[in-house]
């Protein structure tokens, strides 16, 4: 009789086991989805941000070439602006993307 109890018990915890780790399974393929949908974000701005870095290499040369063609003129508030724009990079500087971990497989 002791036996068949244990047995039962045994079932019934082994069932549990089997419900959580479905759970946490649930748990983990959302948790996957999300990642996916931020990471499709961060490649979207990554392209913005090399947009906008383009952009204001594009602004300082068209303002050299400008001074150059016009010496008399003061340029420095707006090289100090563009100056500003740039030194958000030092400031925010880019991180280098990380490996991403390997799943571990369960045995």
């Amino acid at each position: 009789m002791r036996f068949w109890r244990l047995l039962l018990n045994l079932r019934q915890a082994l069932e549990d086991i089997h419900e959580r780790l479905s759970l946490i399974e649930q748990a983990q393929s959302r948790l996957n989805r999300k990642v996916d949908k931020i990471m499709g974000k961060q490649a979207d701005l990554d392209a913005i941000v090399v947009r906008i870095d383009n952009a204001v290499a594009g602004i300082r040369q068209d303002i050299a070439d400008i001074k150059a063609a016009n010496p008399e003129v003061d340029f420095s508030a707006l090289e100090a602006k563009v100056g500003a724009l740039e030194g958000l990079d030092a400031e925010y500087p880019a991180v280098p993307p990380q490996e991403p971990e390997t799943p571990v497989e369960p045995q």
